[in-house]
């Protein structure tokens, strides 16, 4: 129901914004030469029908998922005051919605 869809979206935004607030975070800004990159990606989605291309996304979230599987330190959490490496390589991230709210996937095994 739409009720429950603005629940669970709500629910979805407290939980983002109190891990925000009370996980450190770090930022990192970088510039990247991503020609080559969208062009592989605009030749592979003419061979797709629309429903299965790929958005420029799909290269961020890999390449992400391919840098943890060199630096695993970066992929953990934090209990009892030590870094608890991840066992394995899960991707969440934030879509904002055309018609308002928010959903946020998570690509569980991303670096498969």
């Amino acid at each position: 129901s739409a009720e429950f869809q603005a629940g669970m979206r709500r629910a979805i935004a407290l939980a983002m914004a109190r891990s925000n607030r009370d996980i450190p975070h770090y930022y990192l800004e970088t510039r990247i030469n991503m020609a080559k990159a969208l062009a592989w990606l605009e030749a592979e989605n003419l061979k797709r029908p629309i429903q299965n291309r790929l958005l420029p996304a799909v290269l961020l979230i890999k390449a992400v998922a391919k840098a943890l599987t060199h630096v695993p330190q970066l992929n953990g959490y934090w209990v009892d005051d030590a870094l608890q490496v991840a066992e394995a390589i899960h991707i969440g991230f934030a879509i904002a919605l055309r018609q308002g709210g928010l959903v946020t996937p998570a690509i569980h095994h991303a670096d498969l």
